[in-house]
């Protein structure tokens, strides 16, 4: 098997020349070409006008976020007053006069349940009645067991 040499002065030769070529480029040289005065004044201008119109883009972005932003500030001190007025229409009502009024509706509502109960029993009482007159009566079997309780509902509705 053959082996090749390194050769490190070769590869470092051409290294160099590829950077050296490199730097020509980018930076130019002394001896190289030019641009010439013209080309690159309006290279410069054509710079300066896409960096003037960029900024007058960002400009307008930072204009409109502003007003934005005011804007909702503005909403922001808006319901922060509504709020506060809402708080001071709160506390100055008379708590104590919705108490009470509250406590007597309830007082009301609880007798009126009461009168409709006396209603209801009184309206069974007197069908009770009635069916117990016109029907159970004629029942002989009727007549036989509850004798005694028609004499006492009679006493009680003739007293």
């Amino acid at each position: 098997m053959e082996t090749t040499p390194h050769r490190p002065s070769m590869q470092i030769t051409s290294t160099s020349t590829i950077e050296h070529d490199n730097r020509k480029n980018l930076f130019g040289s002394s001896s190289g070409r030019r641009r010439p005065k013209n080309s690159q004044n309006r290279n410069t201008t054509s710079q300066a006008a896409s960096i003037q119109q960029s900024l007058r883009r960002t400009q307008s972005l930072l204009q409109n976020e502003m007003e934005r932003v005011s804007h909702v500030a503005t909403v922001i001190d808006d319901d922060g007053n509504l709020l506060k007025e809402t708080m001071h229409t709160h506390q100055t009502l008379n708590v104590s006069k919705a108490k009470s009024a509250l406590t007597s509706l309830q007082r009301a509502q609880r007798r009126e349940h009461q009168v409709l109960l006396a209603s209801m029993v009184f309206f069974w009482t007197v069908v009770f009645y009635i069916i117990w007159c016109r029907v159970l009566l004629h029942v002989p079997l009727v007549d036989r067991i509850l004798p005694t309780i028609h004499r006492l509902v009679s006493d009680i509705l003739h007293t």
